[in-house]
């Protein structure tokens, strides 16, 4: 899905030009094959998933564990998140077969410094909500830490 995503950002080539067989990289007029230019979108858009660290844009990553699918924990983080003009993304989520046992999510948000201080002092609110009810801890984490 993040390949295909990927794709739909990029720009579509300047011509519809495209060669069955063993045909050349490049018509006689060098516009560039449609095969060959997807497939070096499509690695472009391979690598770059391989490479995340790239982008230089502000972000934090929480770990929140507990009872995250008591009382839609999990979905009022992710409303949260959506609400806010962050970007953000799951990274991990480990829910165990017990209900005894605490699941875990690893979410990445990516925004403006500012905005993603307002998420995080609205995480902690949500999270006092809580206590007694869903209790859920809320960690700040490295990569390392994944």
């Amino acid at each position: 899905d993040k390949i295909l995503n990927s794709l739909c950002q990029k720009s579509e080539p300047e011509t519809a030009f495209i060669t069955w067989g063993g045909a050349s990289e490049s018509n006689s007029d060098g516009h560039e094959h449609k095969a060959e230019f997807y497939r070096r979108k499509t690695l472009s858009a391979i690598e770059s998933l391989d490479n995340p660290e790239e982008d230089d844009s502000p972000f934090a990553t929480y770990c929140f564990s507990g009872h995250l699918f008591d009382k839609a924990v999990l979905n009022r983080i992710l409303d949260l998140a959506v609400d806010s003009p962050v970007a953000f993304k799951v990274l991990k989520l480990d829910v165990p077969n017990d209900n005894s046992k605490e699941s875990r999510a690893i979410i990445k948000v990516i925004g403006e410094i500012n905005d993603i201080e307002i998420l995080r002092q609205k995480y902690e609110n949500l999270l006092l909500t809580l206590t007694g009810v869903a209790d859920t801890e809320m960690e700040e984490i490295e990569r390392s830490e994944w």
